[in-house]
């Protein structure tokens, strides 16, 4: 299973050299709808590469603990 990863700045900043990264719009919003319970996993190739999306509160309710927990460990 893949490890959850969070939208911040130095994600936004690969953006630019890494171009897989860069999903379409509808993409996004079928994958931050898609709770497990409701919906299935959203799946989408981007540049090939494969992404299984679900939504965010999955695995973070509260994204601000995450944030300060990943900040407090770098």
């Amino acid at each position: 299973m893949n490890n959850p990863f969070f939208v911040c700045g130095a994600l936004m900043m690969q953006l630019k050299t890494e171009s897989y990264l860069n999903a379409k719009l509808s993409d996004i919003c079928l994958s931050t709808s898609a709770a497990p319970t409701y919906l299935p996993a959203h799946q989408f190739e981007n540049h090939g590469v494969e992404f299984d999306m679900v939504d965010g509160a999955m695995s973070a309710n509260n994204p601000v603990i995450n944030f300060a927990t990943s900040s407090l460990q770098k």
